[in-house]
């Protein structure tokens, strides 16, 4: 830091800014660094020592609060391939958690060989095509009422339905892919972060604010939630703060957007940070990386907007602001840089008015449903005449159709 310290303190007394957020700190061990300004609060998460992290865990306290529920389905990719589901064992320590936490919490799983076949078939169809079907591109997204006044739209959260077997293929594709990279030692195995690091947030002390402590937090996870209390009664104000190392993985990424999702609940949120997406176009929303991909996914579904839309760091757009109302941000500049720093500094000013749209979804009825013949029909379709001569979207619209007639 050093310098760059003496020059942000400079430059927050000249400009006299209400909120000041650090997206990346960093200093060497010579330097004892305070990060105190006169006048502000300040909010500091520091970056963790490497480790090993059973994100798992996590998980596994979700599934134990939401099996409570007599009619629960659930499906994902586990990525487990050693676990045997015929004998209920596995080799990993991991999958043998995961078998113990599905019998404490007595769940049957719905045998995979009924719809594995048809599913690979359509997988080799699209990549040998390079065509997704239209239904993977496509999300449902419908308003899930939390508790308090059903009236009162900020009680209600907004959740999004995509297709699973996309996900899945996307997964395949992700671990294929990164596997050819070490292999072709496009990436190194281990590569590791340089000492340090972390996000700060300076807040004027006259501000009445507290730093949110969200259910999902993980240590690793290196984020900054703060509720702003507005004294005139026209809502509270909520800013996160993040950094994402380019090297970060999937675990971790997933942590953050469980924060995301507790903290989007608040109507005035001012999401900002460096998020290392350099892949992302923000024009047409679209990203080549699956992680990216994930996170235009998440803040879609979160009905959060973008508003940086000129480059931060060379001609890429890493810093970013985002926000559930558009009108909440206004006036925002970005130019010049603190010290020698090769991110440029971002200004705007943010108001106080809210707003939310309601979306409703049909769904499936699982209370209703007779597994053992919906195993029986779609175990009974002749998958490779009905699959013979289609394309990957025929394919899987036969599929689709006799799934939902099962």
């Amino acid at each position: 830091m050093g310098n760059k310290q003496e020059e942000l303190e400079a430059i927050v007394q000249q400009e006299s800014y209400d909120v000041v957020t650090i997206t990346e700190t960093w200093w060497d061990n010579l330097h004892d660094w305070s990060a105190a300004m006169d006048g502000y609060k300040l909010f500091r998460r520091d970056r963790p020592p490497n480790q090993d992290v059973e994100i798992d865990e996590i998980f596994y306290k979700q599934l134990g609060e939401v099996s409570r529920s007599l009619a629960l389905v659930l499906v994902r990719d586990f990525n487990l391939p050693d676990n045997s589901w015929a004998h209920n064992t596995a080799e990993r320590e991991q999958s043998r958690r995961f078998l113990q936490c599905v019998r404490d919490n007595f769940l049957t799983q719905l045998g995979p060989e009924e719809i594995a076949e048809p599913l690979s078939t359509i997988f080799k169809k699209l990549w040998q095509s390079g065509k997704v079907p239209r239904d993977w591109k496509r999300g449902k997204v419908m308003s899930n009422f939390k508790k308090g006044k059903n009236e009162d739209p900020g009680n209600y959260r907004p959740v999004s339905l995509t297709s699973v077997p996309g996900k899945i293929m996307e997964q395949i594709l992700l671990e294929d892919m990164s596997k050819q990279m070490v292999d072709r030692e496009a990436v190194q195995k281990g590569q590791g972060r340089k000492e340090g690091g972390g996000v700060a947030l300076y807040i004027k002390k006259w501000l009445e604010c507290e730093e949110l402590s969200l259910k999902n937090s993980h240590e690793q996870v290196e984020s900054l939630w703060v509720r702003i209390r507005d004294r005139g009664n026209k809502g509270n104000l909520v800013v996160g703060v993040y950094y994402r190392p380019p090297d970060q993985g999937e675990p971790i990424d997933e942590a953050f957007l469980l924060q995301l999702q507790k903290a989007s609940r608040s109507q005035s949120l001012v999401l900002l940070g460096d998020f290392s997406h350099p892949d992302i176009c923000w024009k047409s929303s679209t990203a080549s990386c699956i992680q990216s991909r994930r996170f235009l996914e998440c803040i879609g579904d979160k009905f959060l907007s973008q508003a940086i839309d000129s480059p931060t760091r060379g001609d890429a757009i890493l810093d970013l602001m985002a926000t559930k109302v558009s009108e909440l941000i206004n006036d925002i500049q970005i130019g010049g840089s603190l010290g020698c720093s090769d991110h440029a500094l971002v200004e705007s000013g943010v108001l106080r008015d809210m707003g939310q749209a309601k979306s409703k979804v049909g769904t499936l009825n699982f209370r209703k449903a007779n597994f053992q013949l919906f195993k029986a029909l779609v175990n009974g379709t002749p998958w490779d005449t009905a699959f013979r001569d289609k394309g990957a979207e025929q394919s899987w619209q036969i599929f689709k159709d006799a799934f939902h007639r099962a």
